[in-house]
């Protein structure tokens, strides 16, 4: 068993090596022997910590969206202005060490895990629905109440389906294109919206 005050620690360390397994080999090179060698443990203490590879693989998505809500944080602190701040969230997620080869393996990976686990399908919701949360905070002060729900979704779903495409076909869209096209949309429902607004009070 886990030595006390150690659980934290080898959790870590097992969810760290476990993501350079990944990001070497794919999921397909992950083993508990592989693991727990590159974490400097023992692999009968992996099944401690994590019982099933499912428990693992969450553990890992947290780690990766738990990092991209703290970069996008840092920098939302710095600025009030809600057009920067959604330029934010939309840089945090086209960052290039996202699109290192390496890392384009490990999120490819995560992503196909991610539609085969309820487990993590769960995880990633909750992390799209706060995400989602943040973008009609931002979007309030830019477009109408009645066009509010239409604007914030078509951000995720465009946000989601620009990342999709730059990370499998980055000869067709390399991610500062797909940065490009999110603002343009961005622009473009923001303007349209406030030209309605000025025509129906002028």
């Amino acid at each position: 068993m886990p030595k006390k005050g150690m659980r934290g620690i080898r959790r870590q360390q097992f969810i760290n090596a476990a993501i350079k397994v990944i990001l070497q080999d794919g999921l397909t090179g992950i083993s508990n022997a592989r693991i727990a060698m590159l974490a400097g443990l023992s692999p009968s203490l992996l099944p401690h910590y994590f019982p099933d590879r499912t428990l693992l693989l969450d553990a890992i998505l947290r780690q990766i969206l738990r990092r991209c809500h703290t970069i996008a944080k840092e920098h939302l602190n710095r600025h009030e202005d809600p057009l920067d701040r959604l330029h934010i969230l939309i840089n945090t997620h086209f960052r290039d060490d996202l699109f290192t080869p390496e890392m384009k393996r490990l999120c490819r990976d995560m992503h196909h895990a991610t539609y085969d686990s309820k487990i993590l399908k769960a995880t990633y919701g909750t992390y799209q629905n706060r995400l989602l949360s943040a973008v009609r905070c931002e979007l309030h002060p830019l477009v109408s109440a009645r066009s509010l729900d239409a604007a914030s979704s078509g951000f995720i779903a465009l946000l989601n389906g620009l990342w999709m495409k730059a990370l499998y076909e980055p000869a067709l869209l390399q991610p500062a294109d797909a940065v490009d096209l999110q603002k343009q949309y961005l622009r473009m429902i923001t303007t349209r919206i406030r030209i309605k607004a000025g025509d129906s009070l002028g």
